[in-house]
Parts: C-alpha cells; structure tokens; sequence
C-alpha cells in the first residue's frame, strides 16, 4: 500500500510538526508512516484525511480487486 502522505503534505506547505497538531498524532507517527516504517491505522488515515482535506483515494494508492 503506497500513502502519498509526504507528497500532500508538502504541496500544502505543511511541516511535519503542524500536520501533527492539526491531525491529532504524533510527530514520530508522521514520519514512521512517511518513511514506510509502519501502516496506518484506520483512524489515523481517517484523521490525516479531514487535516488534509482530501479523501482516502487522494491519500492511498489501494489495488484494484477483480470481483468474480
């Protein structure tokens, strides 16, 4: 799963620091999910999402499933 968060982040002129404030997580839990350390919880991703403005398609690159 790839998560686009650095690029969003910096296209809106965001630090690391401010995004953390506005998102209601950690500075060290921003940068392990931008650094690929670890996934995201739902919550989180959903908490980026409203700090960011964006929806869930914008913030994750999630593979497409052939439903048969």
């Amino acid at each position: 799963m790839k998560i686009y968060l650095r690029e969003i982040r910096k296209e809106r002129n965001l630090s690391m620091s401010k995004l953390a404030q506005i998102a209601g997580v950690s500075k060290g839990t921003l940068s392990n999910i931008e650094r690929g350390v670890i996934d995201p919880k739902i919550s989180t991703i959903f908490k980026l999402c409203m700090a960011l403005r964006v929806n869930v398609y914008d913030l994750i690159d999630m593979p497409s499933f052939d439903k048969r």
